[in-house]
């Protein structure tokens, strides 16, 4: 099966999540091939799960800074992307992974492979990551990837942060977190000095060639998409949308606990 890739590039808060909402519709329609896509966060930025409560922001240095700020159309917890931090996005339909098409359920076996994707990436520049869970990266005891589904029954989107620097000073500012907890944080760059083209590089081969993906083009999105992300990163992904849920469940952090663990 034809696979697009669409190559990194820098987008804002608001845009990066409209892209990734335009993508997923595209391809559930069938539109659109399954579809890879690496971004950056332009500015920076802090993302919260789709359900939760925004009081985790430290809205004052947020804007201050001119740290974007959105909610992301899956669910999960807050994170801050560091400009060098690395997030992709899969977009495809279910079957690809798994026979299973139940609407509301997340695609566990897309979960698990496309880690491994992450894990493979990581071992080419020399560095050691293992499975927590079904969706969580670990390397040394601490969390390096947090990934995070929506899925329809036909098809999903799955994307995924990859900490490259950790700058866990500025997970500090943008939200309101215990100190130990950023301490279950870590990036490629605590194990490995190597620049960010340099593991793009790993993430692009392992993402681009193994047992799921045989091959995969690269692309840009179409028209409609393009047209279609716009509409939504003024509309649904908007600033003014970022407190737009009553929900009680402050949540955490993307990290793991390993304090109670």
């Amino acid at each position: 099966m034809h696979w697009r890739l669409i190559p990194l590039k820098s987008y804002d808060a608001s845009l990066n999540m409209a892209i990734d909402h335009a993508l997923f519709e595209s391809v559930a329609k069938g539109i659109s091939p399954p579809t890879i896509r690496f971004y950056w966060w332009k500015g920076g930025g802090v993302s919260i799960g789709k359900g939760q409560n925004a009081e985790i922001i430290n809205l004052k240095n947020c804007l201050a800074d001119g740290v974007g700020l959105v909610r992301r159309p899956t669910g999960g917890n807050a994170l801050f992307h560091n400009q060098e931090d690395f997030t992709y996005s899969v977009c495809a339909p279910n079957y690809i992974f798994s026979r299973s098409e139940q609407k509301g359920r997340v695609n566990l076996s897309a979960y698990k492979e496309i880690c491994r994707w992450i894990i493979r990436a990581l071992g080419n520049v020399g560095i050691k990551g293992i499975l927590h869970g079904s969706n969580n990266v670990m390397v040394d005891g601490k969390k390096i990837s947090g990934n995070a589904q929506l899925n329809i029954g036909k098809a999903f989107l799955q994307h995924g942060s990859l900490f490259f620097s950790a700058k866990t000073e500025l997970w500090g500012k943008y939200l309101h977190v215990p100190g130990e907890k950023l301490e279950c944080i870590t990036g490629v760059q605590k194990f490995e000095r190597i620049s960010p083209s340099f593991f793009y590089k790993a993430l692009l081969e392992s993402f681009s060639s193994n047992r799921i993906v045989r091959e995969a083009k690269p692309g840009t999105l179409s028209p409609q998409e393009a047209e279609s992300a716009k509409m939504l990163a003024s509309t649904v992904y908007s600033r003014d949308n970022f407190f737009g849920t009553t929900s009680k469940r402050k949540g955490d952090i993307c990290a793991i606990d390993t304090f109670n663990t």
